[in-house]
């Protein structure tokens, strides 16, 4: 009897370690799913410096939906994670992606920056540069008139100047293609 006991607490034990193994090899992934901001910002810079897009955009997109739900959606963090994310899914070659990220961003920069923040200058000058890149001039223009009209009612001429360049920039552009 004292040996049948014994051979079944060691079969026990041996589930328990197998479960336990199991448990192990799948840990990572459980807490990859409860990293904590910092950790998760970490691990985008990490891919995203080593042009591993692939795996960064997953990263990116945790790093979005965590910053809207702790910070809400007219917050600068949240407005930083769309504009990584909308890098990723630029530097990955989705054009289409970018673009909306981009202009989510473009729209919460605008409602928690100043217009004529450097921040919202380049997420400008990102959104015209996709449009061009599209050959969407029509996008591109719209979108830059209608800045210059935000800058416009705040009399911001340093800025007006740059997003002007821009314009014209898209310009030269469309003349070259016709």
């Amino acid at each position: 009897m004292r040996v049948k006991e014994l051979c079944l607490n060691f079969k026990k034990m041996r589930n328990f370690q197998r479960t336990y193994i199991i448990f192990l090899f799948f840990l990572p992934v459980n807490i990859a799913f409860g990293q904590t901001w910092e950790q998760l910002n970490d691990s985008f810079y990490y891919y995203y410096q080593r042009d591993d897009y692939k795996q960064a955009l997953p990263v990116a997109q945790k790093i979005v939906e965590m910053a809207r739900n702790d910070f809400g959606e007219a917050d600068q963090e949240y407005a930083t994670a769309l504009n990584n994310l909308a890098f990723t899914y630029y530097k990955a070659g989705n054009l289409a992606a970018a673009e909306d990220n981009f202009l989510e961003c473009f729209t919460v920069k605008l409602k928690v920056y100043e217009p004529e923040d450097e921040r919202c200058l380049s997420t400008a000058q990102m959104l015209s540069d996709i449009y061009k890149e599209q050959q969407n001039y029509k996008e591109a223009e719209k979108l830059l008139t209608g800045y210059l009209q935000v800058l416009s009612k705040k009399n911001k001429q340093q800025s007006k100047a740059f997003v002007y360049s821009l314009y014209m920039r898209g310009d030269s552009y469309r003349v070259v293609q016709q």
